[in-house]
């Protein structure tokens, strides 16, 4: 026979009162030190709204947090050499100093070209560089720059970009004397899992936004199934909030059949705010970067909001196309965007 659970009767001004004046010794306990800390829910830093970085590419917003944008805390972007990883960090970054946040970039690639980031809309004066050359450093003088700022603006929010993680090496590997075979590669997932650890909750309550862009590489050693994976371990697949992976779909073609760009799929492979495992196609193009009109047109079409009549487009009764989409966008702005936020959530609620 199992055992009968024991239940006891609520007293609720009893037990709110108990519960209130526990929270205010311990709090009074803690004061002061920043890494400890008591609260009830309602008053917790779970409580308040969690921030949203719009990313400047609203089709992403949709298919992260239904056209929020992407969290604080950490998001990782990964996928193979060349799909756009960098572009999207580049227009979130852009985004980022357009609404008024600080940003920072750990450029590991030695890559960044001042040129497409001032096309793309990054003001190079409010874009802070930082020159670390281990992941020890990474993380050194990402809590060395939040410090900073939340001594003189404790809200306003912080995004930083790490670009990239499989170009970030460990202070051992550097200090090893005698050539590559002497590195311990083991030694970087190591690292990883102490950095994340670390920083995850240091993030979340400075209110600062981690865009991690990372590589794939193909397993070996794994027998069966994906043998897909990126650098520094699981450690990053662990604490991401949010996982967007890049793949490009096919290239984009102008005149004369010239190659002019890709269009890239970013599928959510993880997500704690919302739905995974949805996806939107991004235009990129080598010449000013990602489309954003471009881009919302292609989710227009995928989630049916711009509906396909014999050989055209319809919206609303009216005959639209590409071309014709980048100008009746600007006159119906909040309608459109309303209509691909509603749509991004078709499907998610089944039945009740």
């Amino acid at each position: 026979m199992a055992k009968e659970i024991r239940r006891f009767p609520r007293l609720p001004d009893k037990q709110d009162e108990i519960l209130i004046k526990v929270v205010e010794k311990l709090s009074k306990r803690y004061k002061g030190d920043e890494n400890r800390s008591v609260a009830l829910l309602r008053d917790s830093i779970f409580a308040e709204p969690e921030l949203w970085v719009p990313t400047g590419i609203f089709p992403i917003d949709c298919i992260v947090s239904s056209g929020r944008g992407i969290p604080d805390g950490i998001v990782e972007i990964y996928g193979p050499p060349g799909a756009g990883k960098s572009a999207v960090l580049e227009h979130i970054l852009a985004n980022s100093q357009n609404l008024g946040y600080f940003t920072s970039l750990f450029p590991m690639e030695y890559s960044f070209n001042l040129k497409r980031a001032v096309r793309v809309g990054i003001d190079p004066h409010k874009l802070v560089i930082h020159d670390a050359e281990t992941i020890e450093d990474v993380y050194d003088e990402t809590k060395d720059f939040v410090r900073g700022i939340r001594k003189h603006d404790p809200v306003t929010p912080i995004v930083i970009g790490w670009d990239t993680i499989a170009a970030t090496p460990t202070r051992t590997e550097l200090e090893h004397k005698k050539g590559l075979d002497a590195s311990d590669m083991g030694k970087m997932a190591a690292q990883m899992s102490k950095f994340f650890r670390r920083l995850v909750r240091f993030l979340r309550k400075n209110h600062v936004c981690l865009v991690c862009i990372n590589q794939t590489r193909t397993n070996l050693g794994k027998m069966w199934g994906d043998k897909e994976t990126t650098y520094g371990g699981v450690a990053l697949q662990f604490y991401a909030w949010v996982r967007l992976r890049v793949r490009v779909d096919h290239i984009l073609k102008g005149h004369h059949d010239h190659e002019v760009g890709i269009m890239s799929t970013i599928k959510i492979r993880k997500n704690k705010v919302d739905a995974p495992f949805r996806e939107c196609n991004i235009p990129i193009y080598w010449t000013y970067g990602i489309d954003r009109y471009e881009a919302m047109w292609e989710y227009g079409k995928e989630q049916d909001v711009f509906k396909i009549n014999g050989r055209h487009y319809k919206w609303h009764g009216e005959t639209i196309s590409r071309d014709r989409f980048r100008k009746m966008y600007k006159g119906n702005k909040h309608l459109i965007r309303q209509e691909l936020r509603a749509a991004s959530r078709r499907g998610l609620e089944g039945k009740r």
